[in-house]
């Protein structure tokens, strides 16, 4: 192009495009702007940049000679004089309109995702209310507000550090959008979307936790196989031992009959046995194993993974210390698993124990009383 603007040299792409978007037929000398009506006063604003030896790039959306919205990107480089031209400029001109699609449709996406996060704050809310309701008496009134101290303090850690997540990388997407390629894109929507898992199971934990605390958890022991839990649960947790390469052993006798809570001993045997897969390397193995005496069940679940110091085991169980930590792969948790196992087996009159040593691995045993089942 020279400097009135009028094409002096171009490519069959560059006249193949002209008649798509104006019906035109290009020729030597044919004005810029035949073909992009309007685009001369945008482009003198930019001559200092391109005359700078700067590459100057326009985005802009045209109609084609079929009706149809196309956006075409314009990149300006002014060049050397040469001897058989007179062209000062070199356009490129490139039709972006998948990528501009592309681009509105991830931007659909970050606003369902902001939907989400909007929706999970209303959660955490009812979840403030629901804690605010705890007990009637002056000694359960005490005991609700000692509890919902416990509770602002995981609401304010916990559930600000996904949501800080989530905050910081659709700032970056908005503000870095058009110099994100695909798999950058794909990478900030994966973490995106493990924040959002991370905080869902977080305020799951708690409504389960406040609910134990007003005492609104329905508790509903009947004689339950305990082969038929175990089968259950491995059936859920196999895949995921299967995807980190850690072996399960289940011990336990066909025809072991407890008398549990089905829903609440299942979600027990589950917690403890994700944290065993979660904090064991790959390669490494997790034991189910099953025992009675006169007077109890007793059930095992050993790993040898990382294991824990005696000042982590220490604080596992209590709600005020919230201890979390990241699985030998990354795996997050929300510090609330092991309390709800303890609070799950005391509604059973059981007890949870735990034995572990660093670099050997850990040992959970739950101690169940028996009773009549009939």
């Amino acid at each position: 192009m020279d400097s009135e603007y009028k094409i002096e040299i171009f490519n069959e792409a560059a006249y193949s495009l002209a008649q798509e978007l104006s019906g035109i037929c290009l020729t030597y000398g044919s004005p810029l702007e035949t073909i992009y009506p309007d685009i001369i006063q945008e482009l003198q604003a930019l001559l200092p940049q391109i005359n700078q030896q700067e590459n100057v790039s326009l985005d802009k959306c045209f109609t084609d000679t079929t009706g149809i919205s196309r956006w075409i990107e314009l990149s300006f480089t002014k060049i050397a004089h040469a001897d058989i031209t007179h062209a000062e400029y070199s356009v490129t001109m490139k039709d972006i309109t998948d990528r501009k699609e592309y681009e509105a449709s991830l931007k659909d996406y970050i606003t369902k995702l902001e939907q989400q996060q909007n929706k999970l704050e209303e959660q955490s809310v009812e979840l403030y209310y629901l804690n605010e309701k705890l007990l009637y008496s002056e000694h359960d009134l005490k005991e609700m507000n000692a509890n919902k101290d416990k509770f602002f303090s995981i609401i304010a850690h916990d559930l600000r550090s996904p949501f800080n997540n989530l905050l910081g990388f659709s700032e970056y997407l908005l503000e870095d959008f058009d110099l994100l390629d695909r798999e950058t894109i794909r990478s900030i929507a994966g973490e995106l979307n493990k924040s959002i898992k991370r905080v869902f199971e977080l305020l799951d934990n708690l409504l389960q936790w406040s609910r134990i605390q007003a005492k609104r958890t329905e508790f509903n022991p009947e004689a339950v196989q305990l082969p038929e839990i175990v089968q259950s649960i491995l059936k859920l947790y196999g895949p995921v031992a299967a995807k980190k390469m850690v072996h399960i052993y289940p011990d336990v006798p066909d025809n072991v009959e407890l008398f549990a809570d089905k829903n609440m001993f299942s979600s027990l045997l589950q917690n403890l046995l994700s944290n065993a897969i979660k904090f064991t390397v790959k390669g490494g193995w997790v034991k189910l194993q099953y025992e009675e005496t006169e007077d109890d069940h007793i059930i095992r679940i050993i790993d040898n993974g990382i294991g824990m110091p005696a000042e982590i085991i220490s604080r596992l169980f209590k709600i005020e210390e919230n201890v979390s930590r990241y699985g030998t792969e990354q795996e997050a948790g929300t510090g609330l698993g092991l309390i709800l196992c303890k609070e799950f087996i005391e509604f059973h009159s059981g007890r949870l124990s735990v034995e572990s040593e660093v670099g050997t691995g850990s040992r959970f045993t739950i101690t169940l009383p028996k009773q009549e089942t009939n």
